[in-house]
């Protein structure tokens, strides 16, 4: 009886069966599954809005969520692969307006920003607490790891009005080589190149010793890398956007939007292909002012819909490979 007080939400799978999307004249072919998470009345998520999902990761066959909240502080909670529990995590200390979840080393970790600085930890499974995982970062001085090859460590730096800095360290001579970016949402490693793409460009960094013009040692100047689409930046605001890519049967794949649509679009010859279209309303968002890098083949991100009364609500994006799985949030009607 008390386990099943203790369970938040009762489950309900809608549509488990793959529902084809609209796609190009094209041999890539995404499959799509769509899930609906019901939510009961009276519990703890019923007091979420569901319209906002600041934040969602995955690690080890759970989902982890941040979900906003009226007047109050945003609520984390762990939802199980299969949708059959869902439980509230404790909030990390020195909480923030909200927590951005991410996934390395195969924990899940929490950073939030304060001012001037920001705060890392991991959450502890066995003790079921957050813990710190470095000393409090000086938000503009602290350049984080977050990818390592036989070459370089890479990290980066983030900066005012979502400028950042790539780092790449030598391995061999210790010396770093820097490209600055602009509102930096994805880096991929790719036959050899790099890519860092943005919410408004995409650019390739063939050799970051030979190609750089920032360094510890050379003049200062601007470089982004070798641009294969610059579609505008942050003040001019262009009609497309990306929000993350992946790696699939070694091609690129960008998940974009325009004012028209949400779609996936694949890099073949520097150029952008659109290749599948996700044909109705769904609207990609990120809250997030941190780069993670994730898994190559995989993308995980928050999505908003409406309903057909109208009532927005939330929903996980979750694609690995070519496999789309669309989780929907929804309350159920009293």
């Amino acid at each position: 009886m008390k386990l099943i007080l203790y369970l938040l939400v009762l489950i309900t799978l809608v549509a488990c069966n793959p529902v084809g999307g609209q796609r190009a004249d094209t041999d890539d072919w995404f499959g799509v599954r769509r899930d609906t998470v019901y939510v009961e009345a009276n519990s703890s998520l019923d007091s979420c809005v569901l319209r906002v999902l600041y934040s969602v990761c995955k690690c080890k066959g759970k989902y982890y969520l941040e979900f906003g909240v009226d007047s109050d502080c945003p609520r984390i909670f762990s939802l199980s692969e299969d949708f059959r529990t869902l439980n509230r995590l404790p909030c990390p200390k020195e909480f923030f307006h909200y927590e951005d979840l991410f996934v390395r080393n195969d924990s899940v970790f929490s950073k939030s920003e304060g001012w001037p600085t920001t705060w890392t930890r991991y959450f502890d499974e066995e003790r079921q607490q957050w813990l710190d995982y470095s000393e409090r970062q000086d938000k503009f001085n602290y350049s984080e790891l977050f990818f390592e090859d036989d070459n370089y460590y890479v990290s980066y730096l983030p900066l005012l009005d979502s400028f950042g800095k790539l780092i790449f360290k030598d391995k061999t001579s210790d010396t770093n080589h820097t490209y600055f970016s602009s509102s930096l949402v994805q880096f991929l490693k790719y036959k050899g190149n790099y890519y860092s793409i943005g919410s408004y460009g995409i650019y390739r960094i063939n050799d970051p010793q030979r190609d750089t013009l920032y360094d510890s040692t050379e003049k200062v100047g601007l470089n982004l890398g070798t641009p294969l689409l610059h579609l505008g930046d942050f003040y001019t605001r262009p009609d497309t956007m990306f929000y993350s890519a992946l790696i699939s049967r070694d091609t690129i794949y960008e998940l974009a939007s325009d004012s028209s649509s949400t779609f996936i679009a694949k890099l073949e010859n520097d150029t952008l292909k659109r290749v599948f279209d996700f044909g109705f309303d769904l609207e990609l968002a990120d809250y997030s002012p941190y780069l993670h890098v994730v898994l190559h083949n995989q993308i995980i991100k928050p999505f908003y819909w409406k309903s057909e009364d109208g009532e927005e609500n939330s929903g996980i994006m979750d694609i690995h490979g070519y496999d789309i799985h669309l989780i929907y949030f929804v309350k159920r009607p009293s």
